[in-house]
């Protein structure tokens, strides 16, 4: 992609974090988004139009606590943006604000930094080679940097941000994991790429003491 479509992508800005006290981590929550008008959220199926009442009168959910979206390939196109919209009017924050309208569209798109206005954003293209790229997209859709996909090493997968070090989110990575299924989050990380928008490149970082979650944790 020369550049971001806005028909191709809604990212979503401008969104509200709560600040983290002491050394807690933000609770974070996985809507996924079923067939038609439905979201599962836990165990627990009801309509989409629902999630934000769910996540405030059944889960407590602080506000400013990271949703993330988990749209699957029954999910239609109106039910993602509808909750998108229910999220960004609501007091809870998501990092993943990606929605695919068109032939061309990234396989995923996410914001590098989502509580600062003007984040630059990471895509994830598949090629005709079957091989995926990534790109670092600045404001306005300016290509900064294109890295070829490294290899999958067996038993292990990427995290499309999600990681933390210690109670400070990591969302401008890419991260290759080993989750388990009985655990939210995983130390069991071979690499990381770190989207570095200022100097116009992804670079390989340090996993020590850095954790990614499980997205199918739950679900």
């Amino acid at each position: 992609m020369r550049r971001l479509f806005p028909a191709v992508i809604v990212v979503l800005t401008g969104l509200c974090i709560a600040p983290v006290m002491g050394d807690e981590p933000q609770p974070e929550v996985t809507i996924k988004l079923t067939d038609g008008s439905n979201c599962v959220i836990g165990i627990t199926k009801m309509p989409c139009a629902d999630v934000v009442n769910h996540l405030r009168e059944v889960l407590k959910l602080p506000a400013g606590s990271p949703v993330r979206l988990l749209p699957d390939k029954t999910s239609t196109y109106e039910t993602t943006v509808k909750v998108i919209e229910l999220l960004r009017k609501s007091e809870y924050a998501t990092p993943m604000g990606y929605v695919n309208v068109a032939d061309s569209k990234p396989f995923v798109a996410w914001l590098i930094e989502p509580q600062r206005s003007g984040s630059a954003s990471i895509e994830v293209w598949d090629t005709p080679s079957g091989r995926r790229t990534w790109r670092l997209v600045g404001p306005g859709g300016v290509v900064l940097a294109e890295m070829n996909q490294p290899e999958v090493k067996p038993g292990y997968e990427f995290n499309w941000g999600g990681c933390r070090i210690g109670s400070e989110s990591k969302d401008g990575v890419i991260a290759l994991v080993r989750h388990s299924e009985n655990q939210e989050w995983s130390a069991d990380i071979a690499a990381v790429w770190l989207a570095d928008a200022k100097n116009r490149r992804f670079v390989a970082i340090d996993p020590k003491g850095m954790t990614c979650r499980n997205e199918g944790y739950g679900v």
